[in-house]
């Protein structure tokens, strides 16, 4: 789950960037998890395109099927990571 960083929210909790989309929890058994991204990464780009909000990155991942792999540049305690992300069902913990 996700939320999309504001400047407030930046500013609240000193974070380095006013845009993107701050990682909130991780799914067990999903495919942020299976990457290894973490809680408070924060999400800026999905294969090159920018995410500046959570529904940028919605839209990007519902263009795509499961089973495709897609690309996320994240920000982990000021540096940039890229992690790949092969795309699933979402688990059933996340839908109920």
């Amino acid at each position: 789950m996700g939320l999309t960083l504001t400047r407030e929210i930046a500013r609240y909790y000193s974070l380095p960037v006013n845009g993107g989309v701050l990682v909130t929890r991780i799914a067990e058994d999903s495919p942020a998890e299976q990457a290894d991204m973490a809680e408070g990464d924060i999400i800026l780009e999905i294969n090159k395109i920018e995410t500046n909000k959570i529904e940028d990155l919605v839209n990007e991942i519902q263009k795509r099927k499961i089973d495709d792999v897609v690309r996320i540049l994240a920000l982990r305690n000021g540096k940039e990571h890229f992690f790949d992300l092969k795309l699933s069902e979402a688990p059933l913990s996340t839908v109920c």
